[in-house]
């Protein structure tokens, strides 16, 4: 957390880093595990979702900024004495609030996915019903979410609905490369995962009602 009237970094993320969409450096080449080659080579050969990912990126940055935690995930939320509190604050900054939404509404899309499994006999279709039945399961924490977002006074519009969807999509890739830093290579569960990944990057109006971002009457649309 910055000091006290420190102003807050105002700097884009480092990740979504749109460079390594088109070319990995030498040296971020040689850092990289095979998974996470093989799920960048992927992307790279994936036209449609690197211009999604790119128009996210461009939304995002023409995006009314708010303070963003910017690395949300659901185990860095911590319960103490009946006490929410978040932790890991270093990517603290001035930015799209999507980004948050976005990730909190991608992490109970990914424990959806995980919770069913896969193989590499299960058939796309196959794995997305599962997927979307499970994920039907947890609608209610997601349906809470959205609304608690809405009530606190947040500028809940279509627009950043819409952003906010796409970022779950991306979140989903983020939580493969993480997984991937010592894998050799992409599991049946990961390509899997990379497919709804793309589906809410290049989608985002499909699966917007899926997630429960309905908008209320005072959240203008944008």
């Amino acid at each position: 957390m910055p000091a006290q009237g420190q102003a807050l970094d105002a700097t884009e993320p480092s990740w979504p880093r749109l460079g390594g969409l088109n070319a990995l450096t030498l040296p971020e080449y040689t850092a990289l595990s095979g998974a996470q080659l093989e799920l960048f080579g992927l992307l790279q050969e994936d036209t449609a979702l690197v211009s999604a990912i790119t128009g996210l990126a461009e939304l995002s940055r023409h995006a009314p900024p708010a303070p963003a935690h910017c690395d949300l995930r659901l185990d860095q939320f911590l319960v103490h004495e009946d006490k929410l509190y978040l932790a890991d604050w270093e990517e603290l900054r001035m930015e799209d609030p999507a980004r948050d939404v976005g990730a909190f509404l991608g992490e109970w899309v990914h424990r959806s996915l995980h919770a069913i499994g896969h193989s590499s006999q299960t058939a796309a279709e196959a794995f997305a019903a599962s997927g979307a039945r499970e994920l039907g399961n947890r609608l209610p924490f997601l349906q809470a979410f959205w609304s608690g977002y809405q009530q606190a006074g947040q500028p809940a519009s279509h627009g950043l609905a819409y952003r906010a969807t796409a970022f779950a999509g991306w979140h989903l890739l983020d939580r493969i490369v993480a997984a991937g830093t010592e894998q050799t290579r992409l599991s049946a569960l990961d390509r899997a995962s990379t497919g709804i990944a793309r589906r809410l990057l290049c989608s985002p109006n499909a699966f917007r009602d899926v997630l429960e971002l309905s908008v209320s009457p005072q959240g203008a649309p944008s």
